[in-house]
């Protein structure tokens, strides 16, 4: 993970379960909002940018 991020270190910045960021990350939970919100605030981004039509970030560098 970028940054330095173990997923227990960015779950306890995050205050959600590592298990929970776990799953996430394996695509078998769907995140629900308030915790990307969370996860995007330890790691410094900003959700509603991602989101922009037309944004030609792919998916690869929001890894």
């Amino acid at each position: 993970m970028e940054g330095g991020f173990s997923q227990e270190k960015l779950a306890l910045e995050a205050n959600i379960d590592r298990s929970y960021v776990e799953r996430i990350e394996r695509g078998m939970e769907n995140v629900t909002v308030s915790a990307l919100e969370a996860l995007a605030g330890v790691l410094g981004v900003n959700v509603a940018e991602r989101f922009v039509e037309g944004d030609a970030t792919s998916s690869d560098e929001i890894r």
